[in-house]
């Protein structure tokens, strides 16, 4: 499970960094290499994530169903935090949101195919 885990942590990274780099400011190299590099890293996320689970079906679908709830919090509530925390300290909200598709990712492939 710990190798899935990292699958859906490598597909989630690979999102963030395309959505930081079409975000930014960067110059269209920058940002096509990093495209480029984003979809790699979501190719092998995949791969990983495919790999068989040996858990009993009951406790999969449990923890799929924690862990997606707890990833959209993160990546969909807990950025919200913007409005009160200030410009000062946003960098958390970006670690919110890339645990958060991390989480969300690994809880709806668990809850969905595990």
């Amino acid at each position: 499970m710990l190798l899935n885990l990292l699958g859906a942590a490598l597909i989630s990274f690979g999102v963030f960094i395309i959505f930081l780099a079409i975000e930014g400011k960067a110059a269209d190299q920058t940002v096509m290499g990093i495209l480029l590099a984003g979809i790699g890293l979501m190719y092998v996320g995949w791969k990983l994530l495919t790999l068989p689970v040996e858990t009993d079906f009951f406790l999969k679908k449990t923890v799929g169903l924690i862990t997606a709830a707890v990833g959209f919090f993160f990546a969909f509530g807990f950025p919200s935090t913007m409005s009160y925390q200030g410009k000062y300290h946003l960098g958390m909200v970006h670690v919110a949101v890339l645990f958060g598709l991390t989480f969300l990712v690994f809880g709806a492939w668990l809850l969905l195919f595990g």
